[in-house]
Order: structure tokens, then sequence, then C-alpha cells
């Protein structure tokens, strides 16, 4: 080809790789989660510094007298040391993003190192020799990407299809499925820009090369890199843009649930307030009434008799106003929970909750044999005692049983009852209900547990608290 042609070939190709570069590179930073994103740093090195080389070639090519380039001599080891350094940064793109994947492949990340002296040996066999000739410089050429573009694109290959797992893990099937498109550009760029090579004469560079293709082909490679080129670019803004785009819808949704979650919140402390105050109103205010009123009564009191009397009443009446603030007190900060432990405070509640309402409630803690963290023991608390509040006034069982045991490093907890049941979906989405089983999880989360409800209609309902130890001890700190 003349050097008209070259340029007319090599500069939009030169073009491509750069702007591949420049894309990637601006992209970059607002993926900075992604562990894609860490290693495209290499890749977008490699579309500037390929660029370099193509252009590079067409000064090369160009009447060195037209050009007035200073050291024009030293321009093809130039070209090679810029082709030199694309390769490596090539391979070090699929070499990291590769080891990022797999945890067995973390020595991928230095196969350049290897690869280097392997070239530096395959240049000096079929040179026959290492120096600064033309014929070394142009079968530096064609062994570099022999020896660096083709495992450079293979390692790429692998690398993207390596990452489909992680978006399908994530719900995000189709950036998995560009990843495989991505991959199969990688291939086919690793066949136009690693095996058609510059015309020399040992194999295959002999037999497959620029000549041979532009024959049989009827376009110059070049063509086909620059095609492979915009499809790398294109399959990994792509993969970039659309995580990003379900990085905000998540964030969008996890907002809406932050907003749901503190108006539920508010709500929830609301109604507390409500009900601490009307038990304050109707109980504890009507006992102290009618004590003042007894007071009052005993002052008028006429003999002895009378007062010893009316004080058994007054008595009485101080006990259950006592026994009512305690009660509350418990229902808001569970002193027995700290004092006697977690199984002796949910049987305390049990029984406060179960004896005016027919319902029986077994405690088995068995096989809880040692005291859990704090934190641990009141978000378990919390779970039964919303669990048993809603068998008691929803389910309209009869028996209800807690068990509580240690296993597989950590706590589980199991709550069943023989009553009605209920649409776990329907219970999900009620404004009331919804709001407790919302915060039950909410709780378990937190420690880094899980909470799972097993309910049909006339069946019962079973819920299943996991809480492992060692996470919720990290929990905890946070």
């Amino acid at each position: 080809m003349n050097s008209v042609s070259i340029v007319y070939v090599l500069f939009p190709y030169g073009l491509v790789l750069f702007a591949m570069g420049l894309a990637i590179a601006q992209e970059i930073p607002r993926h900075s989660t992604l562990p894609l994103s860490k290693s495209l740093w290499w890749l977008a090195g490699f579309g500037f510094t390929h660029s370099a080389v193509e252009w590079l070639v067409i000064v090369q090519t160009m009447p060195q007298e037209h050009m007035g380039f200073p050291h024009s001599d030293l321009l093809p080891l130039l070209v090679l040391s810029m082709m030199v350094i694309s390769g490596l940064l090539l391979v070090q793109f699929g070499a990291s993003l590769l080891a990022s994947s797999i945890y067995k492949a973390q020595l991928v990340r230095w196969i350049g190192l290897l690869l280097l002296p392997l070239w530096l040996l395959t240049l000096w066999l079929t040179s026959g020799g290492l120096g600064f000739s033309n014929e070394v410089i142009q079968h530096g050429t064609v062994t570099a990407r022999y020896v660096f573009y083709v495992p450079g694109t293979v390692l790429s290959a692998l690398a993207l299809l390596s990452q489909r797992g992680l978006f399908k893990s994530m719900g995000m099937p189709q950036i998995a499925h560009d990843c495989t498109w991505g991959a199969a550009v990688f291939g086919f760029k690793g066949i136009v820009a690693g095996l058609i090579v510059p015309p020399a004469n040992f194999f295959p560079a002999s037999v497959l090369n620029y000549t041979s293709f532009l024959a049989t082909v009827g376009l110059h490679a070049a063509v086909f890199r620059a095609l492979a080129a915009a499809g790398i670019t294109f399959f990994v803004l792509r993969v970039l843009r659309q995580f990003a785009a379900q990085q905000r819808r998540e964030l969008q949704h996890a907002s809406h649930q932050l907003k749901r979650l503190s108006t539920q919140v508010l709500n929830a402390q609301e109604e507390e307030r409500k009900r601490v105050a009307r038990e304050l109103h109707d109980d504890t205010a009507q006992l102290l009434s009618s004590l003042l009123l007894r007071l009052k009564m005993l002052q008028r009191a006429e003999s002895l008799d009378e007062v010893l009397d009316r004080s058994k009443h007054l008595v009485e009446l101080a006990t259950q106003a006592t026994e009512g603030v305690r009660r509350m007190a418990f229902e808001l900060r569970p002193a027995a929970l700290e004092d006697l432990g977690l199984p002796a405070a949910i049987r305390w509640y049990a029984e406060e909750l179960a004896a005016p309402r027919g319902l029986s409630v077994n405690v088995c803690s068995g096989g809880l044999r040692d005291r859990l963290p704090a934190h641990v023991e009141l978000t378990i608390y919390r779970v039964v005692q919303e669990a048993l509040t809603n068998v008691a006034k929803h389910s309209g069982a009869r028996r209800a049983d807690v068990t509580l045991e240690q296993a597989h490093g950590g706590v589980r907890v199991l709550v069943e009852d023989d009553g009605c049941g209920f649409d776990v979906n329907e219970l999900a989405h009620s404004q009331e209900r919804g709001l407790g089983l919302f915060g039950m999880r909410e709780r378990v989360s937190l420690l880094g547990g899980a909470l799972q409800i097993d309910s049909r209609i006339q069946r019962g309902t079973r819920i299943t608290l996991e809480i492992p130890i060692a996470a919720a001890a990290v929990g905890g700190r946070q």
C-alpha cells in the first residue's frame, strides 16, 4: 500500500483507538464501586498508546525530507517500543480483571512480567540475535503481536466472561449478556490484531499477513481492527452505563423505602405514645383518682375500724396502680431481660399476655446454653414480643410455642401457633400490621440475620428467626 492509502486506513483506526481510551477514561470515575472499572484504566491506556503507534506508522511511511521529523532513524524503534507498551497494557487489563473475579487466578496479575522475556527470546530466535537493524525491528513488531496481543485479547475475553456471574448475581442479566458480546469482540480483535501481522520470513507471518489478508478479503486488516475497537468501546461503555442506571434505580428505590420507613417509624412512635397515654388514662389515672377519692373518704371516717376497713381498699388500689406502672415500664424497657436473661423475660411476657386471653404459651429454651450479647437478646425479645402480640390479637389461636436454641454458630428462634393463619404477601402491604412485619425484618437484618414467615389460611403460622452471633456482634458495634 502507498503512503496515501495507509493514511486513509491507519488514521481512522488510530482515531477510533484514541476515542476508545478517552471515552473509557471519562466514564471510569463514575463507576468506582464496580470491579470492572478498576481494571479499565489499563484498557484506556492501551487505546491511547496504540493510537500513537498507528499514527507513528503513518509518519514513518511519509517521505522524511518533507516531514521534518528529528532523529527519524529512531522512529521505527519508537514505534516498536510503543507497540510493546500497548500490548502490555492490554495484557494487564485482562489479567487484573480476571484476577479480581477469580480468587485462584491471583498469579495472572504478573503474566506481563513473564511475557516480556518471552518476547525477547522469540525475537532473538526469529532474528538470529538482537539489535537495531530493520529486520530485527520488523520481527519485533510481528512477534509483539503474537506474544502480547493474542494473550491480551484472550485474557480480556475470559475476564469479561468471568464478570457475567457477578452481574447475574446482582440481578442484571442484560449487563451479563453484554459482557458475553464484549468477550466475543475481544476474540475477534485477537484474530485481526494478533494473528494478521506484517509479512515476515518465518511462520505463520509468512502465510497469514497483511498482504494475504488483503488479497483474500479485499480490505486492510486495520479496517476490521477499527470495527473491533469500536465494538469493544460500545459494549464496555454499555456495561458501565447500564450498571450506573441500575444503581440509580436501586438508589431511588432505597430512598423511597427510607422515606416509607421514616414515615412508619414516626407513625409507630405516635401509636406508642397514644397507647401509653391511653393506658395511663384508662388504668393508672383511674386507679389514682379512685385512690384519691377513698383518701378523702378516709378523712371522714368516724372510727378506727372504719379507717382500717377503708385502708385495705387503699392498699389494693395502690398495688394495682403499681403493677400497672411496672407492667408499662417492662413493655417499654424489660428490666428482667438484663437481670434474668432472655428465656425468663419471654416467659414473663407470655404469661402476662396469655392469662387474660385463654392462650397457652409454651417457652422451651433448653437449646440455649449461654447468655447472648445484650443487643441480640433485646432484638430477639422484641421480635418474639411482636409475634406473640399478633398471635393474641389476630390469630384466634389456643396454643403457641416459642423455641430458643443455639445452632451453627448462631441462635435460632421459632414461634408457632395453631391460629387462623394469613396471606403473607397481603399482610406485607397492610398499613397497620405490615409495619410490625417490616419492623421485625429490619431489626433482624441489622444484625445480619434472617426472618422467615410461613403461614397458610386455617393452618397456623410459623416464624423462624436466625441470627449469626459473629455477624450480630459486628452489627451491634455499628
